[in-house]
């Protein structure tokens, strides 16, 4: 902190605190009012009374916009609130940073949770399985439904091929494990076993399609014949190979 002439009063100008060495302010307004951005020093705060000592003190403009009522921490923590128990409806009181609760003690506190819940669950009765049954199945029939067809966040139009929605359902599995069942799970061209089978359509399956002009699931489950178990056989997957045009031999 450098000097500016001589102060002969020994006062800062701006707090009236005593100074030495001559300086026109003390080290905590040396630096305001210097620089060109710079404001001179005012005060914007007023004297206000601690609720707890009773003793003024000055309160800066923030500080009255966040309603400040004591004037150290001290005082915060001597303060204190008288409350009524909502369990025992008796007064007690706490320091003022606990303002916020309700009950005089933690037995006080368990029993009126407690006892909210017993009366919660008198109102209620515990449903019985029957009814508890229901509403899971209720539920699962809901989600399901609510994740369906066009509902579905994967849905992109209805692109799905109608062989693919076929090969994909219950009766077609069926059908595949009634021909793995006949054979054996054994090849009918090479006599492999304990290895991967695949069924065989004698009559291709896009054929069938053509045939009787099938263009929904509905209709192929009607279908008679493409669900025939003698229009199929167990073949491996080389053999399998060996059959299908456009399919390089593994």
């Amino acid at each position: 902190m450098r000097k500016r002439g001589y102060n002969k009063n020994h006062h800062c100008e701006i707090c009236n605190k005593r100074v030495v060495n001559g300086y026109f302010r003390c080290q905590k307004h040396s630096k305001i009012g210097r620089g060109k951005d710079s404001r001179p020093y005012q005060k914007t705060g007023k004297i206000v009374l601690c609720q707890a000592c009773r003793m003024p003190f000055y309160a800066k403009k923030h500080e009255i916009l966040r309603d400040k009522k004591f004037c150290s921490r001290k005082c915060w923590s001597k303060e204190k609130v008288k409350k009524n128990c909502l369990n025992c409806k008796k007064e007690f009181c706490v320091a003022y940073r606990f303002r916020d609760h309700k009950f005089c003690s933690k037995k006080c506190d368990l029993v009126y949770r407690v006892g909210k819940c017993y009366k919660r669950r008198e109102k209620q009765p515990p449903l019985s399985e029957e009814i508890k049954k229901r509403m899971r199945e209720e539920s699962r029939r809901r989600r399901s439904e609510n994740i369906r067809g066009e509902k579905s966040p994967t849905w992109k139009g209805g692109r799905t091929k109608l062989q693919l929605v076929i090969r994909d359902c219950f009766k077609y599995r069926q059908w595949r494990s009634d021909i793995f069942t006949r054979d054996r799970f054994t090849c009918q061209l090479c006599g492999a076993t304990k290895c991967y089978v695949e069924a065989h359509h004698f009559i291709k399956f896009s054929t069938i399609l053509d045939k009787y002009k099938i263009t929904s699931i509905e209709q192929a489950l009607e279908c008679e014949e493409l669900w025939n178990i003698n229009n199929g056989q167990t073949l491996c997957r080389a053999c399998h190979d060996r059959t299908k045009l456009g399919r390089p031999f593994c």
